[in-house]
């Protein structure tokens, strides 16, 4: 790093340290006019229908957040109205050890919660412990309320909690919520420059580098790029939207690792080239590193990151009305296009609960979108959520975030394979990917490895027997 760019950084520093010193009455703020606007949805809600032959306890597992608790405890009010005689239990704790815990739950058929809400990439390891059951037969039970659910909830989203994975799988879980690895920017430095924008990644990397200038704490790139896992999702964020894919295919007689491919050797140049013009804070990022850089202005541009609604919320940056969010570039290979990452979250029932027909009750009624009554989304967005029904993503168009997942939902691709290997796979893809960015490895040895170690995962799962 040169002395100016020190000095940049230096200074990037001080503006997010001046930053931080208002993040308490920022967060006090935010807080207020969330519970104000959720407030307001509760105080008019009357349900269509009551249903008083339900009854007992419930308890809700999830890790505390915005979209995790936040959502549940804003539609909880309106399902007390509907379900006066369940009563809900909220057991939130901290996401540091969430998945562990669960798991852990799950391996020793605990009964102490009814409800979890998490990553649907969660789904498949925690289904291979026995855990979950299929809802299929609940889900026939009330088919118009199906019918509504295929119809309003994309299947880019709603196949991610089958299993196995795809249209042809059982459903195991339903979901309220869907995230995008995307484009985020802001659109007013974008046209300041005159820059179009980007929908090919020889376009990114052009921008990149017009919009760099860390003389005045501007920089032209930014992703999650931590080593490990957060590398790895970038690098299959690019990798996919290069045509490329993790195996051959996903079936008996498959399974071969397709990392070293044209698609791969084009998706570790373009990060190669964009990682010139990185934000510092990148090459050790995730999530919320890359989200208060945007929030302190000094990251302009991130062509594949993790968003939230945050950005666009005043209470978080001054910058929320500028910043958009759109299609990632397209590469050139085979089977290129603009394919974001599809997030998000979803719900299972615990099969060894001991309430699961009230369990069901609210598991459907959170998920449920203006077919059962326009409130409930209504205290989702309220709440700081980011909802998967197109109903209600549609009719908040006027929400830059939203707008952008109403787009991106359709064209998108899971951020993980549906598989209990994914979570390994993608570390060894983060790390291989960075090491050829930082110099450590040639591009064709990261590749190879990335297929190699991916290989002997699936050989220990038995997949090739």
């Amino acid at each position: 790093m040169n002395d100016r760019d020190h000095e940049a950084v230096v200074s990037i520093k001080a503006r997010v340290a001046d930053d931080r010193k208002n993040w308490l009455s920022r967060r006090q703020v935010l807080k207020a006019s969330t519970a104000a606007a959720v407030a307001a949805v509760a105080a008019t809600y009357q349900p269509k229908d009551v249903f008083a032959d339900v009854s007992g306890d419930i308890t809700l597992y999830f890790a505390e957040g915005k979209r995790w608790g936040d959502t549940q405890r804003a539609v909880a009010p309106l399902f007390n109205k509907a379900y006066p005689n369940v009563n809900i239990n909220f057991a939130g704790q901290p996401i540091s050890d969430f998945f562990q815990t669960v798991i852990a739950r799950m391996s020793v058929k605990a009964p102490d919660f009814d409800v979890t809400y998490i990553d649907w990439g969660r789904f498949p390891g925690i289904h291979s412990v026995g855990a979950m059951s299929s809802i299929e037969g609940r889900m026939a039970e009330d088919q118009g309320w199906a019918d509504d659910y295929a119809v309003d909830v994309p299947a880019q989203v709603s196949d991610l909690y089958r299993i196995p994975g795809g249209p042809g799988g059982e459903l195991h879980g339903l979901t309220a919520d869907g995230n995008l690895m995307t484009t985020f920017y802001r659109k007013d430095v974008f046209e300041a420059k005159g820059i179009p924008y980007p929908t090919n990644w020889d376009q990114a990397i052009d921008a990149s580098k017009e919009l760099h200038d860390p003389e005045n704490g501007q920089y032209g790139h930014i992703s999650c790029f931590q080593r490990g896992a957060w590398a790895g999702s970038v690098f299959w964020g690019v990798h996919a939207t290069c045509g490329g894919w993790w195996f051959d295919k996903m079936e008996a007689g498959g399974w071969n690792p397709a990392f070293a491919t044209d698609a791969g050797y084009e998706a570790l140049r373009a990060l190669e080239q964009l990682m010139k013009y990185a934000h510092p804070v990148s090459f050790n990022a995730t999530e919320d590193e890359c989200n208060k850089a945007f929030a302190a202005g000094n990251a302009v541009y991130g062509p594949l990151t993790w968003g939230t609604a945050v950005l666009n919320d005043a209470s978080f940056t001054e910058f929320h009305d500028r910043m958009f969010i759109d299609l990632p570039p397209a590469g050139k290979s085979p089977g290129s296009g603009q394919k974001p990452q599809m997030g998000g979250l979803g719900q299972f029932l615990n099969k060894y609960g001991d309430n699961q027909d009230a369990a069901w009750a609210y598991m459907k009624y959170f998920n449920s979108g203006d077919y059962t009554d326009p409130a409930i989304g209504d205290a989702i967005v309220a709440a700081g959520g980011q909802p998967a029904r197109a109903s209600v993503l549609k009719r908040n168009q006027d929400h830059n975030f939203l707008a952008g997942l109403y787009r991106g939902f359709p064209l998108s691709v899971g951020y993980l394979m549906q598989i209990p290997e994914a979570n390994a796979i993608q570390a060894l893809m983060g790390e291989e990917a960075a090491d050829f960015v930082n110099g450590d490895k040639d591009i064709d040895a990261a590749l190879k490895a990335m297929d190699t170690r991916t290989r002997r995962l699936m050989e220990d799962g038995g997949y090739y027997g």
